[in-house]
């Protein structure tokens, strides 16, 4: 007769396995504690990591105010007619983003200021540098905008382009 298991007179505990078993549980409990307390890579040393992309850097040449109050990257500007009916696009969450006028000689110019942020379709103060965000690609937006933005897409939202983590 041949017995599937033995008698459990000759299984005894092993209390190294229980230990090196307890210590390592332990020890991933540690770092999903730390990883809620001080972010993701608390324990990666910062040489290690990438240099993280400045989104608050001062704006380009080609978006400092120059007076001429040309359409510039990134911006775009209500058309001519009821600048209350601005045309707008409802997103999944219930967001709005502007569409892109599509006949540029419908534009009028909006003044000094005519940057303007194309998720929210509001102005922009370029003088507020905590006020706005500028992407890889030079795409400006309000920060606020920006980051619930990539909430939901890690790209630009004017022309794809893949943003960096923050």
């Amino acid at each position: 007769m041949v017995v599937a298991f033995p008698s459990t007179s000759t299984l005894l505990p092993n209390y190294s396995l229980v230990f090196w078993l307890t210590l390592w549980v332990g020890l991933q409990a540690g770092v999903l504690i730390g990883q809620m307390k001080w972010g993701t890579r608390w324990f990666i040393p910062p040489k290690f990591l990438p240099p993280k992309f400045d989104y608050n850097r001062p704006l380009p040449p080609s978006m400092r105010r120059q007076g001429g109050g040309d359409i510039e990257m990134g911006a775009i500007e209500m058309p001519v007619e009821d600048e209350e009916k601005a045309p707008l696009m409802k997103m999944n969450n219930g967001a709005t983003i502007c569409e892109i006028p599509s006949d540029e000689g419908d534009l009028k110019k909006r003044g000094d200021n005519d940057l303007e942020c194309v998720i929210c379709c509001e102005e922009i103060n370029r003088d507020d540098s905590a006020n706005y965000m500028l992407g890889p690609c030079d795409h400006i937006f309000h920060s606020a905008c920006l980051l619930q933005w990539m909430e939901q897409k890690m790209e630009c939202p004017v022309c794809r382009a893949e943003l960096p983590a923050l």
